[in-house]
């Protein structure tokens, strides 16, 4: 589809999206296969969207991201009005031959799967979070390569990421292979032009190095679009958005019980410390249960150049991701002295791909602050919000 056409057909689509997203499903749109370098919070789900709907009229449509967005895109098929079936693998296995709707998989659970969701023969796939990518030698960029039929009519491929990789280039280079550019043929080649790649002492080639990256930078603007959040003026400064996370059944059932107990008229009436124990000891198993893909999320805005607020009520998350992030972590609790706060606030201000971990009363500048939990005093939830929006605050927060 040329130019003039793709955009007169985003325009078409454009209900209810940002001039910058009508901008973007009409880059997809033009190109088969294409890598969608968006900052975080301009949409780039929407955008894959929109754009595949409009590019394959019908399914099945394959969505391969990390285990703590399948939720968030189920979610997102569903605001954006998407009639057909949506399936997530995990824990259940792909549906059955026939179906037409949208697949979402993460992509741990490729290597298990991957001759059943290849029988699907999908004329469109979605390659989310595209970072996780970035070793062209590891199982799970090999499993997401195997996917895509070798023979047949060419599916479309949108390849997301909100990383542009160019200060390290050889990371980009399994996202080119599954564009099918040039540039992905030969691992060698492109190192040696836009890695400084060059032999140790012991013979052993380096490639974690950059060189020609403005001639890089030309010839990937026909498949890549990039744009930063400085660079759209039409968002707000705040965005909210709802993350799912999935966790285990014995915890949702014991949310579930505790809830119909304090919804029961006479537990209403029950005075004392008996109705407060039942909740925090099941926000405490829900905070734990939370973790491993919070863990998950947040390393993912850090490899993108971040900074990150974590704002929980659980000690235990706070300790969790601490150890975690033990390098790029700074962390401001009730046990922290006074005298030693503005210390860490200054390390975390002053560098970016930093994670904060706080209660949700405290604030700072960032571009991600991620709330673990609700907070029993809403007006906890709306200070975090705004604690990020000081004076001389230049950046948008979501």
């Amino acid at each position: 589809m040329d130019l003039t056409a793709a955009t007169e057909k985003a325009r078409a689509l454009a209900q209810g999206l940002y001039p910058h997203q009508v901008e973007g499903v009409a880059f997809l749109l033009g190109r088969e296969r294409a890598i969608l370098a968006d900052d975080r919070g301009l949409g780039k789900t929407r955008q894959s969207i929109v754009a595949l709907a409009a590019a394959c009229r019908s399914g099945p449509y394959l969505v391969v991201c990390p285990a703590s967005v399948k939720l968030n895109w189920k979610r997102e098929l569903q605001a954006a009005g998407r009639a057909e079936p949506v399936h997530v693998v995990g824990p259940d296995a792909p549906p059955a031959a026939g179906f037409t709707g949208w697949i979402i998989v993460n992509y741990d659970l490729l290597k298990k799967h991957v001759d059943a969701l290849k029988a699907f023969a999908c004329p469109g796939f979605v390659f989310d979070e595209a970072h996780y990518l970035k070793n062209h030698r590891a199982q799970r960029s090999r499993y997401s390569r195997a996917l895509l039929p070798e023979e047949g009519p060419p599916p479309i491929v949108h390849v997301l990421t909100g990383t542009p990789l160019t200060n390290r280039p050889r990371d980009l280079f399994p996202l080119l292979q599954l564009v099918r550019h040039s540039f992905g043929r030969s691992f060698l080649a492109f190192a040696k032009r836009y890695c400084d790649a060059h032999q140790n002492d012991y013979g052993h080639w380096q490639t974690g190095g950059a060189s020609n990256i403005e001639e890089l930078s030309v010839q990937l603007q026909g498949i890549m679009l990039r744009r930063r959040k400085d660079e759209v003026l039409n968002l707000p400064p705040k965005q909210r958005t709802w993350i799912d996370t999935d966790v285990p059944e014995s915890v949702r059932d014991e949310i579930n019980r505790v809830a119909e107990y304090l919804l029961d008229e006479d537990a209403r009436n029950v005075r004392g410390n008996r109705n407060i124990g039942m909740i925090s000891r099941a926000r405490r198993k829900l905070a734990v249960a939370k973790t491993p893909q919070t863990i998950e999320y947040v390393q993912g805005a850090i490899d993108q150049g971040e900074k990150v607020i974590l704002f929980s009520h659980s000690t235990h998350a706070t300790r969790r991701m601490t150890r975690a992030f033990k390098d790029v972590c700074v962390t401001i609790t009730g046990a922290v002295p006074a005298s030693r706060r503005q210390a860490l606030v200054d390390r975390f201000q002053d560098r970016t791909g930093t994670l904060h971990c706080m209660p949700e009363t405290l604030g700072h500048e960032r571009e991600h602050g991620l709330e673990r939990g609700l907070n029993l005093r809403p007006r906890n939830l709306t200070q975090s919000g705004h604690g990020s929006l000081l004076v001389g605050c230049a950046v948008d927060t979501n």
